[in-house]
């Protein structure tokens, strides 16, 4: 089970840093209704909402994004200089989940969306190969492990793409090696 100290993922929710979305169930027949903080809103078909944490503390979290600035020397640092090198702000989306029962309804785009307005310069993120068609699909400009010598690859792509395997084997041997990969969006 995962352990947080919900004190600093409120401070983080209200610098910025964290962005969430939820869901409120109201009735007998598990009906949801979309609330949000004004200038966090989000339509996803009336379901969901990306806020800001403050307005609905009871508010069943599906979707977590969150932000760092970036650090020069790190790994998304050498991804911003192989792929922002025009820009010195860039910001690194360090995780992004979305809970399994909500994928495939546009959660993880909806933070991406939400993330990019806030950053002072493009997001850059690195992630791995099972998950590329995710961030193909919202447009990232995508290179193999960061490395600047590597060449852009992708930017958006036409709908929603499959970003699992029904290969176990193939599963189990992308997760031994370091497949990650290196993305940007301005």
């Amino acid at each position: 089970m995962l352990e947080i100290d919900p004190e600093r993922v409120r401070r983080r929710i209200a610098a910025g840093d964290v962005l969430v979305a939820t869901v409120t169930e109201h009735g007998a027949e598990g009906r949801e209704r979309t609330e949000a903080s004004d200038t966090d809103r989000v339509d996803d078909s009336g379901d969901t909402a990306e806020n800001d944490g403050a307005d609905a503390p009871d508010d069943r979290v599906v979707g977590v994004c969150v932000l760092a600035r970036v650090d020069s020397a790190d790994d998304a640092g050498k991804c911003s200089r192989a792929l922002a090198a025009d820009d010195p702000d860039p910001t690194e989306i360090e995780q992004i989940a979305v809970h399994r029962s909500r994928r495939g309804r546009g959660i993880g785009s909806h933070l991406v969306d939400a993330a990019a307005e806030r950053a002072d310069g493009p997001l850059v993120a690195r992630f791995h190969e099972q998950v590329r068609p995710f961030y193909d699909a919202i447009g990232f400009e995508i290179v193999d492990g960061g490395g600047s010598d590597g060449e852009i690859e992708s930017g958006r792509s036409d709908g929603e793409a499959d970003a699992g395997t029904d290969d176990e084997e193939t599963d189990r041997a992308e997760d031994r090696r370091d497949d990650r990969l290196c993305g940007v969006l301005r």
